[in-house]
């Protein structure tokens, strides 16, 4: 069914997955996992959020403009800030900010691309999760929650002081003054960020 999240009321253990449809997030095989993991459970759902941001019929050099706007990794950054445990792959940028965190699923191998974006982002290939440990880490995350929520709860001050809006942009006008210009700026400090609600 498909329905905004606002309108679920439900006593179940909830699993919720955002991303992007395509092959190199591998969220059909995901939602195969989940399925399989808890074939024998009823007390568990899953909520999926999945947009298909940059449509197949815009040109390729238009979407990749647009890849660069965006980051798939918010929704797991806000988790990490909220101090709610997250299920992250040992692949591509998250490693950065999510590598000392638990319930990371190793990378299994290298997989050819087949579509234009994958193959511009991956040098050609694909990073495919390990399926058998996703279904072990989504079982232990179940099983262990308040473990888990132990944990993430006492590292969410640290990661929103690392990772603040204000930190970022003063790192990200540091490097690029660093890289452009030795002369620093004097009238305002740091490039100010919009953020929307």
């Amino acid at each position: 069914d498909c329905f905004p999240i606002q309108q679920v009321k439900s006593d179940k253990f909830k699993f919720f997955l955002a991303g992007k449809w395509g092959f190199r997030k591998a969220i059909k095989e995901t939602i195969e996992c989940f399925l399989k993991t808890f074939q024998n459970i009823d007390d568990v759902e899953l909520h999926i959020t999945v947009d298909n941001t940059h449509p197949t019929w815009i040109p390729t050099s238009e979407r990749l403009k647009m890849y660069n706007l965006s980051s798939p990794k918010i929704p797991l950054a806000e988790a990490f800030a909220c101090g709610i445990p997250a299920i992250y792959s040992k692949g591509s940028g998250q490693v950065e900010f999510a590598g000392e965190y638990p319930l990371g699923v190793d990378i299994l191998k290298k997989i050819l691309a087949c579509h234009e974006e994958d193959k511009y982002f991956a040098d050609g290939y694909v990073d495919e999760p390990d399926f058998e440990m996703l279904s072990e880490v989504i079982m232990d995350s179940y099983k262990n929650y308040s473990t888990y929520k132990k944990i993430h709860l006492e590292k969410a001050q640290d990661f929103m002081d690392k990772y603040s809006w204000d930190k970022v942009s003063k790192d990200l006008y540091n490097a690029i003054n660093a890289r452009y210009d030795s002369t620093p700026i004097t009238n305002q400090g740091y490039i100010k960020f919009h953020r929307f609600s």
